[in-house]
């Protein structure tokens, strides 16, 4: 996916400013979305079918520790635990870093890198795309050049390399 976006940022640029920026906003989303996707069907991949990761998932994620489970709900839990986990992952806002960070750390013992603030920023500012047209909260605009979008995918090609290596070396 990120090479099809790299494809696509790489055609050239709209000269009308308005449509640029709209081109390049489009760019800066949709490289939080390969984000997402890759968060979460990395961590799906390695949890679903992998009973001890599946327990540990269900013992450190609040939504399953916290809650009581009646004797019924336990038997059909018993039943359908994949497919009710696999549920529960598919609805996860994979852009929460915060929550999906302590997913990560809690489940696979993989830590996010130490210098991951530019990513937690590109996030807030592709809500801002997405839910403001590209505005912050004050209605300031969001105005990218080329080079900020390849700087954005340059950071997360690195947040990703540094999160695949933990989990390539990883046993279980």
């Amino acid at each position: 996916l990120f090479r099809s976006l790299r494809a696509i940022a790489k055609q050239e640029s709209p000269r009308i400013a308005r449509i640029r920026q709209a081109f390049l906003r489009m760019l800066y989303s949709s490289a939080i979305t390969v984000l997402e996707t890759y968060l979460s069907d990395a961590f799906y991949q390695r949890v679903i079918n992998d009973d001890t990761l599946i327990e540990r998932l269900m013992l450190t994620t609040p939504e399953f520790k916290d809650k009581k489970y009646s004797l019924s709900e336990m038997v059909a839990w018993k039943k359908k635990t994949n497919e009710m986990v696999g549920e529960y992952l598919f609805n996860i806002v994979w852009h929460n870093l915060a929550k999906v960070q302590c997913m990560y750390g809690d489940v696979l013992g993989v830590k996010f890198p130490e210098d991951s603030g530019a990513i937690y920023a590109a996030v807030v500012i592709r809500h801002d795309i997405v839910h403001r047209g590209g505005k912050t909260k004050t209605g300031k605009s969001h105005n990218f050049k080329e080079s900020d979008i390849e700087k954005l995918f340059a950071s997360i090609e690195a947040f990703v390399a540094a999160i695949d290596l933990q989990l390539k070396a990883r046993k279980t």
